[in-house]
Formats: structure tokens, C-alpha cells, sequence
């Protein structure tokens, strides 16, 4: 009952910000709408959590940059496979972007964190992407 008052909720709200009778939007339109707040911008804080997936969690962690949200790569318990190209190409392009990657494992070269610390971290974080 109540995810079928938010979907009208949120077909008003987008209604009346286009300023049309019918609801048909973008994920552009929407995310344009759903980052402003009070008319400023308003980035999403994204977490990717990479455990066994390597190459497609570093791969959507490049991807999301693209909506300039802050995102946040932890590299749970395994080392990181950087003779992967496709891993080592992508790490590269998210320090190039300004990434923070943190691992739980001295094993890899990025800044360190504890898993405690790490789950106490993620609440703060708007979605979070585990692979």
C-alpha cells in the first residue's frame, strides 16, 4: 500500500515538474530532479564494495563517476588482481578521477581500513554496491 502511494507521490511530483498531465520521463529528467535540492546540486554518496567480481565492480565504480556522484571503492579481504589489464586499466582511471579506494587487506596498496571501520562508514553512504 504504501510503495503504491509513493509511486503517485512521485508521478505528481514529476508531473508537476515538467509541467505536464502525463508522467513520462528520462532517467536524465529524473536524476536532474532528484539532485536538486533547495536549487543546488545534490551528489549522491555511492559505496562499491568488491569482493569477488573485480573487473565488474571496478568497471561500475568507473561507470557512476559519469554523474558526478562521489563514489568510494572497498576492496574486501582479497587482493587485488592488478594483472588483470582490465582491473589495472580501471584502478588507474579511478585514481586519475580522484577516487578513494580502501582496502581491509595490507595486501593491497590503497589506504587502509579495518572491516569494522568499513561497516561503520557505509551507513553514511546514499547506495551502496556490493559485488
Amino acid at each position: 500500500m504504501l510503495e503504491n502511494y509513493l509511486d503517485y507521490r512521485l508521478i505528481l511530483v514529476i508531473q508537476k515538474y515538467r509541467g505536464k498531465s502525463n508522467a513520462s520521463f528520462s532517467g536524465a529528467v529524473w536524476r536532474n530532479f532528484s539532485m536538486k535540492k533547495e536549487g543546488r546540486d545534490m551528489a549522491k554518496k555511492i559505496a562499491v564494495l568488491v569482493r569477488d567480481r573485480q573487473a565488474e565492480a571496478i568497471r561500475m565504480a568507473v561507470g557512476l563517476t559519469l554523474a558526478d556522484d562521489e563514489v568510494n571503492v572497498f576492496m574486501m579481504d582479497k587482493k587485488i588482481d592488478l594483472d588483470d589489464e582490465a582491473v589495472a586499466l580501471n584502478v588507474e582511471t579511478l585514481n586519475d578521477l580522484d577516487v578513494k579506494i580502501y582496502s581491509n587487506n595490507p595486501e593491497n596498496k590503497f589506504e587502509q581500513m579495518s572491516t569494522e571501520d568499513i561497516a561503520r562508514a557505509l551507513p553514511k553512504y546514499d547506495t551502496v554496491l556490493p559485488y
